[in-house]
């Protein structure tokens, strides 16, 4: 399968399309497992990004379909993994229709069944690659 079919296929598991500046991110984009862990240089608590997933053919854990797949069921609704960092949280797109489309989410994955507790990283997908700075 195409990764222009495998986006098709993500959006319909997800319910929602997909913001135009991450689809183009995605044909575009292969993760490196072994680069440098970047961190979230507006966010004084260290948040750090040790994965931003791709669309390609590195391996499944590095893919943002396989990621929904195995943990869509307890994200927020229309929320779509697109990155982690080293602790196992999630940075979350908002692919819902409304004003906080595109905006990009830390979340923290010990939480209680139910809680959808979100922090906010980025306004826009191009923001948050934009704050990313290599971790020294």
């Amino acid at each position: 399968m195409n990764a222009e079919q495998r986006i098709e296929n993500l959006e319909a598991a997800l319910g929602a399309s997909l913001p135009v500046a991450y689809r183009a991110f995605l044909r575009s984009h292969r993760e490196k497992p072994s680069g440098p862990v970047q961190v979230v240089s507006t966010n004084p608590d260290y948040w750090d990004v040790s994965c931003i997933f791709e669309i390609g053919a590195a391996e499944s854990y590095l893919q943002v379909d396989h990621c929904y797949e195995l943990v869509g069921d307890v994200l927020p609704e229309g929320m779509l993994p697109v990155a982690d960092d080293q602790g196992g949280n999630l940075y979350l797109l908002d692919c819902r229709t409304g004003p906080s489309t595109g905006a990009v989410y830390w979340w923290d994955h010990e939480q209680e069944l139910g809680e959808d507790r979100v922090e906010l990283v980025a306004t826009s997908f191009p923001e948050f690659l934009a704050v990313l700075v290599p971790d020294s």
